[in-house]
């Protein structure tokens, strides 16, 4: 019985490993540099990488995401995406990402003085252009893996790699006595490009030339990744604008406080995340083969697998939110509250299952995207209004709405429109393929 337990939940309860560790990771790095070095250089820190984050995934265009659902036709067909096909793509997403590492360089010394200059510093360009290219390269050849059922490999490449090398590197430094910022950030860019070749190599072992083997379509490809793009932008934006808003509009201690906060909460994002991308290649190839009922089915088991993660999880977070927090330093206790309100919203969140990305993989990635966008479009007015209002409590209230309201509108549209709840796993009749 515990064998067919763990056949049935186990590739669920190594995806929330890969993405516990690099959440963990990430929280040991936060907690050294809160701890030995303040909130203000936490602060820098975390807008600095989540700005190479951001740009990282501007310059993709949407490929890695596109990937997922045109190249995982490969498999539902039984078949190896060509050499040339995955050469072809990885080359224009390479370039895509270089092209915006290099525009970021150039046009520094203006970004510095109309928009950032608090947030990354001159002598840091150089090295937010590498978080670029390796996080870039690290997130197209991870989706591509996960597309070649690869979930759990796809995903550490992706989201593992990166944060559990630097942590190391952090704990290094401070053994070292010599923990410093700019070095931490350096070390995090090479660590990058590592990842970037090392998912590079395991892709092309995926991938094959031996007839008959899935090609590239390369308008069908940008034509789905280009809305599917605006929608992974969206989501950066989410993360990165709620530190920029909480610099700008208080100060750069503000922003580390809250990039602690943000950075707890993700002890429950990891479950929804890590599930919901286990879940989507199966999803879109459950599409592809037109069987609406599995589509039904794995949201259903996503969804209530996702919340009986999270409920634990939040229920530890709202008791002991101050505990918690104080790991980090004595002067992070304040921002209890703020944890809290993100534990709610993150909850709740949860409990819609991954409506969005269902919408995608069936392809009507325009329409999510438009929902999408109207909830950064709440965020980018609400945020820094009521971040001046009510501070960090106010922020956490604006994102906290803004998440909810794209997969609720998602939910909705895919319970009236192609009949499917995400929570029941039901199908109605009115369900009907393009």
């Amino acid at each position: 019985m515990a064998s067919g337990a763990w056949g049935k939940h186990g590739s669920a309860l190594v995806a929330i490993g890969v993405r516990g560790l690099s959440v963990l990771a990430g929280a040991v790095i936060a907690m050294f540099v809160g701890r030995f070095l303040g909130a203000e250089a936490l602060g820098k820190y975390a807008i600095a990488t989540q700005t190479g984050q951001l740009v990282s995934v501007i310059g993709l265009f949407g490929l890695d995401i596109a990937v997922v659902r045109q190249f995982s036709n490969a498999r539902a067909n039984g078949v190896r995406v060509s050499h040339k096909s995955l050469l072809l793509v990885s080359g224009i997403a390479t370039a895509c990402l270089v092209s915006s590492a290099s525009l970021l360089i150039i046009f520094r010394q203006i970004i510095m003085a109309n928009f950032s200059s608090w947030a990354v510093q001159n002598d840091i360009f150089l090295i937010v252009a590498l978080i670029i290219i390796g996080r870039g390269g690290a997130r197209f050849f991870g989706a591509f893996l996960r597309s070649q059922g690869s979930f759990n490999l796809g995903q550490s490449i992706e989201v593992l790699v990166v944060p559990l090398l630097t942590c190391l590197f952090c704990v290094l430094l401070l053994f070292e006595g010599a923990i410093d910022i700019s070095m931490l950030l350096l070390a995090n860019g090479i660590i990058g490009i590592g990842a970037l070749l090392l998912g590079g190599v395991i892709s092309f072992t995926k991938s094959g030339s031996t007839k008959p083997v899935f090609k590239a379509d390369l308008p069908g490809l940008f034509a789905s990744a280009l809305p599917l793009w605006g929608v992974a932008i969206i989501g950066s934006i989410s993360d990165w604008y709620a530190l920029t808003v909480a610099a700008s509009r208080i100060d750069l201690e503000a922003a580390g406080a809250f990039r602690v906060a943000a950075q707890v909460v993700m002890a429950m994002q990891v479950v929804s995340i890590a599930i919901f991308n286990l879940y989507t290649p199966k999803i879109a190839t459950a599409f592809h083969k037109e069987d609406i009922e599995e589509v039904g089915k794995l949201a259903r088991t996503a969804t209530l697998t996702s919340a009986a993660f999270a409920i634990p999880i939040s229920l530890i977070l709202l008791v002991f939110s101050e505990a918690i927090l104080s790991v980090f330093g004595s002067e992070f206790q304040s921002v209890a509250p703020v944890l809290q309100i993100l534990v709610i919203g993150q909850f709740a969140f949860t409990l819609t299952g991954p409506s969005g990305l269902s919408m995608a993989m069936a392809g009507y990635e325009r329409t999510n995207f438009l929902y999408n966008a109207i909830a950064i479009l709440i965020l980018l007015a609400v945020a820094p209004i009521a971040a001046e209002s009510w501070g960090l409590e106010g922020l956490a209230v604006a994102i906290s709405i803004s998440i909810l309201f794209k997969n609720v509108a998602a939910w909705i549209w895919l319970r009236f429109h192609l009949g499917i709840n995400c929570l029941t796993g039901t199908v109605s009749e009115i369900n009907q393929f393009r």
